[in-house]
């Protein structure tokens, strides 16, 4: 999976306000995300954000996370 492709795939859905798709992407980002996988770049200000330990990567993490559940939930239509 690339997580970078699907989170702005999910982003262009949310514009076009396809919530289905926009769910679905979410929902496999999630999925994605809860078994280990790195997350995508969404703020690149914070650079490569490539060490698991570091701030800036679970900042990362954190924030793919919280908007794929607001996502999938309905709470971003």
């Amino acid at each position: 999976m690339d997580p970078q492709a699907a989170w702005l795939a999910m982003i262009q859905a949310l514009i076009d306000e396809d919530h289905e798709l926009a769910s679905e992407y979410a929902d496999a980002l999630i999925d994605w995300l809860n078994r280990g996988g790195f997350s995508p770049k969404v703020l690149p200000e914070l650079g490569q954000a490539n060490d698991p330990l570091s701030s800036a990567y679970r900042l990362n993490h954190m924030i793919a996370h919280y908007v794929c559940s607001k996502v999938r939930t309905g709470g971003l239509s």
